[in-house]
């Protein structure tokens, strides 16, 4: 019964500069609950990407990060919460002129069955919640559009 699962992120990112590039430490707090208080969810499957824009063109976006993780979510007050911290990703971008790199610019959260059936997606853009089909294929480092279409020879530069 995932489709009475909440979903609430909450971003962590903090900013400082360097000379003339600005370092971003980015990570997610992720919160699951299950507001079905008659079964359990069994095993599910937690997708995140974080990703960037680029400061130079802000239609074109990067995957920072991805990761997973598998939890089980109970019927009971005191099992149907789960709580997780997502590393912490190091961004380094030249701002001073526009073309220095990639910025923060939101995150994905998508939530599967065991099946690998995608049932949930919690986006800080609502657009990319729309996206379901082309979660499998971001990969970190490549370029996509905003639909989420790979940019080919696009590249993203890296400063550390």
């Amino acid at each position: 019964m995932l489709t009475k699962l909440g979903i609430s992120v909450n971003p962590s990112t903090k900013n400082s500069t360097q000379d003339y590039y600005k370092i971003q430490r980015i990570s997610l707090n992720i919160t699951l609950k299950n507001a079905c208080l008659r079964e359990s969810t069994g095993l599910i499957n937690v997708s995140y990407w974080i990703l960037g824009k680029n400061v130079g063109d802000s239609k074109q976006f990067c995957v920072f990060s991805k990761g997973k993780f598998d939890c089980s979510l109970g019927s009971s007050i005191s099992d149907r919460e789960f709580k997780r911290s997502t590393d912490t990703y190091l961004n380094k971008y030249y701002s001073y002129f526009s073309s220095g790199g990639f910025e923060y610019a939101g995150w994905i959260v998508a939530v599967s069955d065991s099946s690998g059936n995608i049932a949930v997606i919690k986006a800080s853009k609502p657009e990319w919640e729309r996206q379901g089909d082309k979660l499998p294929g971001l990969e970190v480092d490549n370029v996509y559009d905003l639909p989420l279409n790979k940019v080919n020879g696009a590249r993203v530069p890296r400063y550390y």
